[in-house]
């Protein structure tokens, strides 16, 4: 029933969980997420949505596995 403004928030959840593991010095984590549709928001690679854009960034240029 949130629509396009729940998957914002989803995919903001997700944000803030990678800003906790690019400032940790353990180098593997496991996000999970019950929102499919945040899931394919970030693995779209032609999503306009600038933070799913910078997560595919900051997730390509990362060392650690996630």
């Amino acid at each position: 029933v949130l629509g396009v403004f729940g998957v914002c928030v989803r995919v903001y959840v997700i944000f803030e969980a990678l800003k906790i593991v690019f400032t940790s010095s353990s180098g593997s984590f496991t996000i999970i997420s019950d929102s499919l549709s945040a899931l394919n928001s970030i693995t779209n690679p032609y999503s306009k949505n600038e933070l799913v854009q910078f997560i595919q960034e900051l997730t390509s240029i990362s060392n650690k596995t996630i």
